[in-house]
């Protein structure tokens, strides 16, 4: 259960924060421990070492028919949950089985001992360190799906999400999630992707204690709804009337099987990069500089063309329409 305290200077991991690139081990350790820190009180995650790996993924859970066992990349976030993050490629892995192939969906994945009877995938983690995970590697929540005064679909970064497993033979696939789930109009795989909705808290006034709306269920949803971690970013009815998604049964394995959920968030490109590549800005002065050797060489047309100043260069001008697409929600 999740105190209402929240440890200095972390503050919370719902609030807004730009999503930057460039940023070590390090930093993505402390900011992960502080994101940990605010959705559930562990303490001893705020010392969290750099040597903190998937080594804690020991023999038992390999033999428990995991797809595969993390390598030393894959950090362990809990002791007692299947997650874990890669910092290098910006990865989440959650570990779950297959709990639903036939029927009527409102989720598509959701913690263990939740709604397995309305979902794909049940999960052995609760959705809060999921999130926590996501924040740390720099995606944005929220806010949520709006139904008044006005419709208003969930925002947030895109977040892809791939399944992994084993067949009977040992054999691994992987497929994106969209493919399990079925368009009961179309009769067609899922086409649109998740966003990082965020859920949100609420407050259990009597005991003082703080709780997760997704940690109920809501992990990864195909109905909307405003306590969704992850949501569609389109009108999803969640009326048993009007549910429009269906279990994609002849695609899915059976039940039981062991799986991984790989999260991959869409981050925004830096908007600069210390020396690396150049930003949209920088482009002009690369070509200014081609244009000034041009000159010194002797080409004395390029140095008198019209418009050139007294060094023989093109006036800069911004490049219309800049604008980052990489994240758009």
């Amino acid at each position: 259960m999740i105190k209402e305290r929240q440890p200095q200077g972390t503050g919370c991991p719902f609030e807004k924060r730009p999503a930057r690139g460039g940023l070590d081990n390090h930093v993505l350790i402390s900011r992960l421990a502080a994101a940990l820190c605010s959705v559930a009180s562990i303490s001893w995650m705020a010392g969290f070492p750099d040597t903190v790996s998937a080594q804690n993924a020991d023999a038992a859970q390999a033999a428990a028919g995991l797809p595969f066992r993390p390598e030393k990349n894959w950090m362990s976030l809990t002791r007692d949950h299947e997650v874990w993050m890669d910092l290098q490629k910006k990865e989440i892995l959650v570990g779950g089985r297959i709990c639903l192939r036939e029927g009527m969906l409102e989720m598509f994945s959701c913690p263990k001992g939740t709604k397995e009877h309305e979902s794909i995938v049940a999960v052995n983690t609760p959705a809060r360190y999921v999130h926590a995970a996501l924040v740390a590697l720099g995606a944005e929540p929220g806010p949520p799906v709006q139904f008044e005064p006005v419709y208003r679909p969930a925002q947030g970064t895109e977040i892809q999400v791939t399944v992994i497993w084993k067949d009977r033979k040992g054999k691994q696939h992987q497929v994106a999630a969209q493919e399990w789930v079925k368009q009961m109009k179309t009769g067609k795989a899922l086409q649109y992707p998740w966003v990082f909705a965020g859920s949100g808290f609420w407050t259990d006034e009597e005991a003082g204690e703080r709780y997760y709306y997704a940690d109920g269920g809501e992990f990864i949803c195909v109905s909307n709804f405003s306590t969704a971690m992850l949501d569609l970013p389109v009108r999803s009815s969640d009326a048993n009337s009007a549910l429009i998604f269906s279990a994609f049964s002849e695609r899915i394995p059976p039940l039981g099987t062991r799986v991984f959920l790989k999260l991959a968030p869409k981050l925004k490109e830096p908007t600069s990069t210390g020396g690396g590549a150049k930003t949209p800005a920088e482009a002009p002065e690369k070509a200014l500089d081609n244009k000034e050797g041009d000159r010194k060489e002797g080409n004395r047309k390029a140095a008198d063309e019209p418009g050139t100043d007294e060094a023989g260069r093109q006036p800069t001008k911004q490049p219309a329409g800049n604008r980052d697409t990489s994240s758009e929600r």
